[in-house]
């Protein structure tokens, strides 16, 4: 009877620990945004899918073929200012270096003598393998104050940059970072900056989409 007893308290020792971790987790879990569960399986679906982290970390739209660099920036531009997004100075494009003839050995140093059968490339190898990159910032100097202000780390993500990209293909594409794990993936924001946040994040997305298909 002792021993049937010692095993019901161990028994009941137990089950009271395992009710206590889960209303802690419970607890937990229900400080976290509404959306974090579907923030997080989109993200861990995405990941399974292409098997590249950074491709599930980042919203890309795929320029329309026939629409230049220079066409897709001129709209990008043109949608960020009438959805009223503070558009900052970007550095300069990044763009394949010319093709012109340049000298591809020092006049000061001798050149070996080639074999025969060994070509000599005419084409330095980065050159053939460059493509344009774009970078634009967009910036509500508000809202970043208040993000960091409620959290000083996530001002990191702010300002928003979208990158202008030319794939292996010759493909363009508008690249961002998705900040839909920064708005749902955590403890819930205030109601106002989440709603903020949410409203930037959305016409972010919107001018990428715009842009992509020509339209200023």
């Amino acid at each position: 009877m002792g021993f049937l007893r010692g095993v019901l308290a161990i028994v009941g020792l137990f089950l009271i620990g395992i009710g206590g971790i889960s209303y802690w987790r419970f607890n937990a879990a229900a400080r976290l945004d509404p959306q974090a569960g579907a923030t997080y399986a989109t993200f861990a679906k995405d990941l399974w899918r292409g098997g590249n982290p950074v491709e599930s970390m980042v919203h890309s739209v795929r320029v329309k073929d026939g629409i230049s660099a220079d066409v897709a920036t001129a709209a990008l531009k043109a949608q960020a200012q009438s959805h009223n997004l503070s558009f900052l100075d970007e550095p300069p494009p990044q763009v394949p270096p010319p093709q012109a003839a340049t000298p591809t050995t020092p006049p000061q140093v001798a050149i070996p003598t080639t074999p025969p059968q060994v070509a000599i490339p005419t084409t330095p190898p980065q050159a053939a393998a460059s493509r344009r990159i774009h970078d634009f910032t967009f910036g509500d100097a508000q809202l970043s104050q208040r993000l960091a202000a409620w959290n000083s780390a996530y001002a990191v993500f702010l300002p928003c940059r979208v990158s202008l990209v030319e794939d292996e293909a010759r493909h363009l594409w508008f690249h961002a970072v998705n900040l839909d794990p920064l708005i749902h993936g955590g403890r819930s924001m205030p109601p106002d900056l989440r709603q903020d946040m949410q409203r930037m994040w959305d016409q972010i997305r919107i001018i990428m989409d715009l842009a992509a298909k020509g339209a200023a």
